[in-house]
């Protein structure tokens, strides 16, 4: 695989419909706090809020993973989430799928209560 050099080189390298949910994803997870920043890691996006890892997103052939960084928040969540293939450490979705905006951001917020006790949300 190649290696990007931003996240829209990445972006445009996926198949049209899977870079539209991945963007779509990314912008659901970053509007949740002013803070957080997207970048690349292991040549994937990543959410960061400085050092730390917020949720990662690995789109593969038939599904794009999406990874809290948490074991605690993907239990916190295991009803929620049942529907997408869960396991300790991700969950994977459609390559079309139409992101659930609300269980993003609170996938988000519950993490971000983990790493530092910010939950507000920017909007």
């Amino acid at each position: 695989m190649a290696k990007f050099a931003s996240v829209d080189e990445y972006l445009v390298s996926l198949a049209p419909g899977t870079a539209a949910t991945v963007r779509s994803l990314i912008e659901a997870a970053v509007a949740v706090h002013q803070d957080l920043d997207v970048k690349l890691s292991w040549n994937v996006p990543q959410v960061h809020l400085g050092k730390h890892y917020v949720m990662g997103f690995g789109p593969a052939k038939r599904h794009i993973s999406i990874a809290p960084w948490s074991k605690d928040v993907m239990t916190m969540f295991a009803d929620r989430i049942a529907a997408y293939d869960p396991t300790d450490n991700m969950l994977r979705v459609p390559t079309d799928w139409t992101v659930d905006t609300q269980l993003i951001a609170d996938l988000v917020r519950a993490r971000l209560s983990e790493l530092s006790g910010i939950s507000r949300p920017t909007a």
